[in-house]
């Protein structure tokens, strides 16, 4: 059992030394300072807020997107394993309204 461990562990080291390390701060690195996010890749804060309202307008209208959500809601929030909730009223009957779905 001793063999096989020390082999095992020859095998990892040697494909720890393939890390090739990578300097923090190079230009260009894709990291941008001080708290602003995003690239320009990303959906400008106009057109993510019309697609929260156009999908919370499906939500509401739409009793196959509101079966939807609720399907997910249950998968991802599971029978009475999660419980959440919030000291702030309005916050915590939100919760409580989507879970209930």
């Amino acid at each position: 059992m001793r063999d096989l461990l020390a082999r095992w562990l020859r095998g990892l080291a040697g494909r720890l030394d393939a890390v090739t390390v990578v300097a923090v701060g190079k230009a260009d690195d894709g990291l941008v300072a001080f708290g602003l996010a995003g690239t320009d890749l990303d959906k400008q804060w106009g057109e993510l807020l019309g697609e929260f309202k156009d999908a919370f307008d499906a939500w509401r209208k739409n009793p196959l997107a509101r079966r939807i959500v609720g399907i997910v809601t249950a998968y991802v929030l599971g029978g009475d394993s999660i419980v959440l909730h919030s000291t702030y009223g309005p916050l915590d009957r939100f919760i409580q309204d989507l879970v209930s779905l």
